[in-house]
Formats: C-alpha cells, structure tokens, sequence
C-alpha cells in the first residue's frame, strides 16, 4: 500500500489503510466526507481523534530532510498521545507522500481538507510546494505550519513559519564570511523560488558591505554529476573567496563530492549555505562536509538536555543511525506548539487557534522559541556551525538569545552575536 493511502493513528503502532477513490475514502472508514464554504465551522466529536495531515515527501529529490521532518511530527505526536492525547482525544496523522511535486502537494492538501475534515496540516520544503499549497489552506481556512528556511518577503494568515526567515540566516552567514573569509563570492543555487529569492537577498548584503559578487549559477533539482563537476571547475578558475550555496536535495552531496573531486580545500575556500544539514551529511560522508559551514538555529551538536533528550528518543522510536537536522527540529517543536495551543484554548479549529498561536513560546531543542504575534514567523536561537570529520558541527557562534524574525529583512545591521566566534579550530586548520 503506497503512502497516498495510509492514514497512521500515532502511539499505537498500528497503520490503518484502506483501498478507496479520493470522495469515497472517508465513507469506507466510516466518516462521511465533509464539504463546506470557505469559513465554515464543522462540529466535531469530542471523541473522535483529533486528524492532522502531514505534506512530507518520502520519495523524490528532497526526501531525506522530508522524511526526518515526518519522523519529527510522528515522534512528537507519540509523545502527545503518550500522555493522553489532546482535550482527552488522540491525535491521529493522515500521512501523504507528495513525491517533491508541488501539483501533488497542492491537491493532496484539498483531499486531506475535502474527504479527511483535515483543518491543520505540517508540511511542505521547497518554496515551490509551499506556494502551491498556500492558496488552498487560504481558500478553506485551514493552517499550515511550515518547517523549513525560507527566503522570506511572505506572509499569510493561515501559514505558522518555523524555519530561519533571512534576517536569520542570510543576514549572520554573510557578516560571518565577509569578516572571516574574505569579500568574493560564488553563489550556486537549484533552479526554484526560494535560491533565487536568497541569492538576490545575499547579493544585496554582499555588495552593501564592499563584496563582490563572482557569479551566480544555477542548476535544475535532477542536473547530472557532470553539470556540479562543470560548476566546480568554473569555480576553482575563478578563485571565490567562498561559494554561497542555495543547493538542495540530491545536489547538495553531489556539489560536495565535485568541489573535492577538483581539488578545492573548505578551510581556503569554503562552501556557506543555509540548507546543509546533518542529514545530507549523512548522505556525503563526513570526510566531504568537514571544514564547509552552515547558518541555522539548530544543530544535532547542541549540548542541552532538552536536546540530548529529542536525540535519545528520536533514536530509540527509529533506529540509532538516525540524524537530526533544522528541519527536524522545526517540525518536532512546530507538532508540540500546536499540542499546546489546542490544549490552552480547548479546541482544534482554527480561528481559537489563530488567538492563542501567536505570542507562544516553548522550550524546543535548539532553545527557547517563539512565534511573533504579528507576521507569524518565529523567533530563532541562531548559530554559525563548521562541519567536523565525526559527520556533525561544530558550532563557531551563537545568538545569545532568541532571534526576532524579520522575513522582509527591513535591517541590514550586521548581528553582535558574531564577535563571539570561537576560537577553537577543528581539523586540517587546526593543524597548520
């Protein structure tokens, strides 16, 4: 039975499926399918579970961070369940797999809100599924809650963001290399949204600070080993002080692979990127990722026993060779925020959950966060990460708080927080 048709009650270890066209699949599981008006308020059984759909891709170019942010919201909603459930009701996930196709994530969030009576919905990596679902959730008054950094410059009322939004990313990863690696840089990037939005957004922060921008290139999500070998080559002639990556998916172990392959050294020219993570390390091996750095909130490096705990569990629930990663993150603390919400305001529609959401704050992996009452976005423990031959981070520098998200970047101030790099170097640097 393939994903599209599995519908997974967490915390009992039971999958329920049902073999059924989209409009009669809630009749075969004894629900009658629900149609309603934009707006519209459905009863609901104070008994019944409490549905929630889940937009991640196991299968397609970005599966391996997707499929870690469905471990996440599985984990966290075992553990919801583990303690009694939500208003004394289990929360039960409707799983789809959208395969990294935005059309599919676009019409899989209409069967989960038409034939599921799903009103809240976690999903979504690539800006391009994130735009295409927006319209949806928008046009039936459900909520997305999106889990990933984004190039920002959005806002809408049905959407909780929980990635890094620029100001949060871009903005330290572009004082931090300026200051510590020199002013030329190379920007690659995957051919969609959101590296053209980021690109554009370094650009403008590179040249305002005196840098120089080499070249800009992009690649398609399926673009061959050949075509990285192509842009590596291009690069070491051209002799960037590092490269700004907005690679995603299946490409980022690929860029790796060909900037070693041709000889270039991390530790003189390093690879900066906002979407590199554990898991893709996992993917490249160790010896690949060491000396490149990353800007996120999270890293699996983090010493806490809040995260300490996440990990142990994690690993437990889905085998110790599991890695967690900023998206991972994101999704577990964004199910647990919206267990919270449902409990303080005793309901799982949307408009209770619209008050109470915003102003919310948690003790997540990474730190204390949480969400801004106006634009949605969430206030982030930012940090400067340097892969290490053990296939982790190690992390260079750390906001000493929680970062206010600014998604239309109206202050390019450069952060305080990066004079506190760490002087401790790790590998070959460390030996020079």
């Amino acid at each position: 039975m393939d994903e599209e048709h599995r519908i997974a009650r967490t915390g009992t270890g039971r999958i329920a499926q049902a073999r059924c066209t989209p409009r009669t699949r809630c009749l075969a599981s004894g629900h009658a399918a629900n149609f309603r008006m934009p707006g519209e308020t459905m009863n609901h059984d104070t008994k019944a579970p409490i549905r929630i759909g889940v937009l991640y891709s196991t299968s397609g170019v970005t599966s391996t961070v997707e499929r870690s942010q469905q471990q996440a919201v599985v984990l966290a909603a075992e553990e919801i369940n583990r303690q009694g459930g939500l208003l004394g009701r289990p929360v039960e996930l409707v799983l789809r797999n959208p395969q990294s196709n935005p059309r599919l994530y676009a019409r899989m969030t209409e069967e989960l809100i038409l034939d599921h009576d799903v009103r809240l919905i976690l999903g979504c990596y690539m800006s391009s599924t994130r735009k295409a679902v927006i319209p949806v959730v928008e046009r039936h008054n459900a909520l997305l809650f999106y889990a990933t950094p984004y190039e920002g410059f959005e806002y809408s009322r049905n959407v909780f963001y929980a990635g890094a939004a620029p100001n949060q990313n871009s903005l330290p990863l572009a004082g931090f290399m300026l200051a510590h690696h020199g002013s030329r840089v190379w920007m690659v990037g995957s051919d969609y949204i959101c590296p053209y939005e980021s690109n554009r957004v370094m650009s403008d922060l590179m040249l305002e600070r005196g840098g120089e921008k080499v070249a800009e290139t992009y690649l398609s999500l399926d673009a061959p080993w050949e075509s990285y070998v192509e842009v590596a080559r291009r690069i070491r002639a051209a002799q960037p002080d590092f490269i700004f990556s907005t690679v995603v998916g299946q490409g980022i172990p690929l860029l790796h692979r060909a900037f070693a392959s041709v000889g270039l050294d991390p530790y003189r020219m390093p690879i900066a990127s906002h979407m590199t993570s554990e898991s893709e390390v996992a993917l490249m091996g160790a010896e690949l990722a060491e000396g490149h750095l990353t800007c996120a909130a999270y890293f699996q490096s983090i010493d806490s026993d809040v995260n300490r705990e996440a990990i142990r569990r994690y690993r437990e629930r889905f085998g110790d060779a599991e890695v967690t990663n900023m998206c991972w993150e994101a999704a577990y603390f964004q199910m647990h925020m919206l267990g919270d919400a449902v409990r303080r305001v005793g309901s799982d529609e949307v408009e209770p959950l619209l008050r109470i959401l915003p102003g919310l704050e948690h003790d997540a992996p990474q730190g204390r966060v949480r969400i801004d009452e106006h634009n949605h976005h969430t206030y982030l423990q930012q940090r400067i990460g340097r892969g290490n031959r053990l296939g982790q981070f190690d992390i260079l520098a750390s906001a000493p708080g929680f970062v206010k998200a600014d998604p239309y970047v109206v202050s390019h101030s450069t952060p305080g927080w990066l004079a506190q790099q760490a002087t401790t170097r790790t590998g070959p640097e460390a030996e020079r």
